[in-house]
């Protein structure tokens, strides 16, 4: 058997085979400064990891970190999964050592192209008959599921959600304070309304009474004007409880709210605010916003997935502090928290926001036929002036199945215009899309004609088709609309 040494892969196209030579890699996966006293830094590169008797292939691309550990006997080829969780299937061969190594992944399949009926067409009548094409990069066979269901006519509504803050105290109180003036102008006046106003994190940066009375005094001017609620962040930490999170925002000053659900309750120290819930219906859907503190613990996680469970019909918007990294890849020490144990477990959870790193990033992530899950980070602290007012501003359109994403400075008065700032998203907001059709082992470029029969004559409908590979990796094409 090979001794153990660590191979360091650099990818940055799409996922496809790739070789390298087995060396030991410059650096190993990211790991966090969790000192809440320190003011934060780029972490600097730790030294490699290695394998006793094992290979270690660690693969970075401009999309997301894998690592994968695997056993390899001379001139033996084998399958592995990753690490943390992406189940992303592939051989590595060797022979001996100093020699070659080539890794192969399986791609995720293309986008299904949708033909007709044309996105928006009128007069479809009681029949559609969606015509669709898919493919896949390696030619594997494919399961096609077909999406599709009237369009919730709700209004527009925004959500607004605050990153973390931490900085504001000591670099630019003026900023928060321009920041939550318009807040709580727009939850008054502003069009279109706003539903909820969320927290990633870190309302502190040294956990000192008179920060939490800053930023408490600014939260608290939202009681009684919009739904809202707060979590940690590592700097607001102790001995990974909250006691001043509790403190300063009691379950009490949330609980005679209705749109409040619950909060964790911790067996040995009571109610703790770093896990909450609210319930709400927005736009003519049932909503239920999920918060968790940084780093949460097992029990927390378990008291998560239990309130989910509890309301399946409700889509969920899920926060956390951390999960994403610089670079967009999933953030291993919190990612292996969240991401298998309580993300995947269900199928209603359409959206994870996060800050924590320094940096505005974005990735969709979809896998076998649970829902998909756009995940966002959204965090300026390393701006002047503690982050300079900015914020989030993300408008759910249900008509359309849209989410558009925007990223405002109400001291500037300014919308960054950035592509990575400003963006849309297809999201099946309808609670009526559901599978009305399901093919299987399907050869790539194969195109598919569905009859969709029985439909009202001039509703509004919408549909989309899902491709699924041999490895369970699944791509949704974009969502059409039409009038029967």
């Amino acid at each position: 058997m090979f001794p153990g040494v660590t191979i360091h892969i650099i990818d940055m196209g799409a996922r496809r085979k790739i070789t390298g030579n087995l060396s030991s890699p410059a650096a190993s996966t990211p790991q966090d400064d969790p000192t809440p006293s320190t003011p934060e830094e780029p972490t600097p590169e730790p030294t490699p990891e290695y394998v006793s008797s094992a290979w270690m292939l660690e693969v970075w691309d401009n999309i997301q970190n894998f690592e994968l550990a695997a056993t390899i006997t001379e001139g033996i080829t084998i399958s592995f999964d990753d690490a943390y969780n992406y189940d992303y299937v592939g051989t590595l061969t060797g022979s001996v050592a100093g020699a070659n190594i080539t890794a192969e992944f399986y791609q995720a399949p293309d986008a299904g192209t949708l033909n007709s009926p044309a996105n928006a067409v009128g007069g479809v009548g009681a029949t559609a008959n969606l015509d669709m094409t898919v493919s896949d990069p390696n030619s594997d066979l494919l399961d096609v599921i077909v999406y599709g269901g009237t369009v919730n006519q709700g209004d527009d509504f925004r959500v607004l959600v605050v990153p973390d803050i931490q900085k504001y105290y000591a670099s630019g109180q003026a900023y928060l304070v321009s920041m939550f003036d318009w807040i709580v102008a727009e939850a008054g006046t502003g069009t279109p309304p706003v539903g909820m106003v969320l927290s990633e994190g870190d309302q502190t940066d040294t956990n000192a009474p008179e920060e939490w009375a800053f930023v408490q005094g600014q939260w608290n001017r939202l009681k009684g004007l919009v739904p809202w609620t707060v979590i940690t962040g590592n700097h607001d930490k102790v001995a990974g409880l909250a006691p001043e999170l509790k403190a300063y925002f009691p379950a009490a000053f949330f609980g005679t709210e209705a749109y409040w659900g619950d909060n964790y309750i911790h067996p040995t120290e009571g109610e703790q605010m770093d896990g909450n819930y609210q319930l709400l219906t927005l736009g003519g859907i049932d909503w239920l916003f999920m918060n968790l503190g940084d780093l949460p613990h097992a029990g927390l996680v378990e008291w998560a997935n239990a309130a989910i469970s509890t309301y399946p019909n409700r889509k969920v918007i899920f926060t956390t502090h951390g999960f994403l990294w610089d670079t967009g890849i999933f953030y291993p020490d919190y990612s292996a928290k969240l991401w298998e144990p309580l993300v995947k477990v269900h199928n209603n959870i359409i959206m994870l926001l996060c800050g924590h790193r320094h940096d505005q990033k974005y990735r969709h992530e979809t896998w076998g036929t649970i829902a998909a899950v756009d995940v966002m980070m959204a965090n300026w602290q390393n701006d002047p002036h503690g982050g300079n007012s900015w914020l989030r501003e993300l408008t759910f359109s249900p008509k359309n199945n849209r989410v558009d994403v925007k990223s405002y400075a109400p001291y500037y008065g300014v919308y960054d215009t950035n592509g990575t700032q400003q963006f849309s998203l297809d999201v099946p907001l309808s609670t009526q899309i559901t599978e009305i059709a399901r093919y299987e082992g399907v050869s790539t470029g194969t195109n598919i004609v569905h009859p969709w029969t029985g439909l009202d004559a001039g509703g509004t409908y919408a549909w989309y088709v899902r491709t699924l590979d041999a490895s369970g990796r699944a791509t949704d094409s974009p969502i059409h609309h039409f009038v029967s």
